[in-house]
């Protein structure tokens, strides 16, 4: 492990008096839990690392390490705590970040992905944070080698996928008669929202059209990776 890496941090717990273990998602080192010693203190000068979604530069005790020596504060993303749709909407993202993030042993792309999707949650003032965090979901899937295409069936080519079916194993839509006997219908409008999303088209799309899409993730998730989302 690196001894000085770019960090966000996922969550945190309380241990002994004074203490905190982070869960962090690093530039260089990926998925880890590091020791942050004192910052539950009052006057603690490392206090921030005890929040969420804090992005910061971390010096570790040791090469190889797991305990914080020194932290340097890069952003807070502070309005993300301020708005439950921000909160909810990041840590929809950082689900994502704790089950994907198990596959890398770097952060890389991944993680700078996952910074944007933060970035612009954070600062966006036009009601699309769930627009954000799932498009951020989908990038990530993608990178991941479950790359969904939304624009036809994988299999022959129709447009239409009204209906569609997931194919699990592998992400890939099809239409009725391509879809095996293990595949999960998708309806219609939610792959509709998806390819909004893809093409940027927010303002035209319904909460409730949101909430699909994210129960359909969610059922992905589970489906791929035996892991929840929400």
């Amino acid at each position: 492990m690196e001894l000085i890496d770019k960090v966000i941090i996922l969550k945190t717990a309380d241990h002994k008096e004074k203490n905190k273990t982070l869960t962090v998602f690093g530039l260089k080192n990926g998925l880890n839990n590091l020791l942050a010693r004192g910052i539950k203190e009052k006057n603690a000068k490392l206090k921030f690392l005890g929040l969420p979604f804090v992005f910061c530069e971390v010096e570790l005790l040791s090469a190889g390490g797991a305990v914080i020596k020194t932290a340097t504060l890069i952003e807070s993303f502070s309005n993300i705590s301020k708005s439950i749709e921000k909160y909810e909407s990041a840590c929809f993202c950082t689900q994502a970040i704790l089950i994907l993030g198990q596959k890398d042993e770097e952060g890389g792309l991944l993680f700078k992905l996952f910074l944007e999707a933060l970035m612009k949650i954070n600062s966006d003032e036009d009601g699309f944070e769930w627009q954000h965090a799932v498009s951020f979901v989908l990038t990530a899937l993608s990178g991941s080698g479950y790359k969904m295409i939304f624009e036809a069936c994988v299999a022959c080519g129709d447009g239409a996928l009204s209906p569609a079916f997931l194919n699990f194993v592998s992400g890939e839509l099809l239409c009725r008669n391509c879809a095996s006997n293990g595949a999960t219908q998708v309806k219609a409008s939610t792959v509709e929202t998806f390819k909004k999303i893809e093409r940027g088209a927010f303002n035209d799309i319904s909460a409730e059209s949101l909430g699909s899409a994210r129960k359909f993730l969610n059922q992905v998730f589970i489906s791929i990776f035996d892991r929840k989302l929400i």
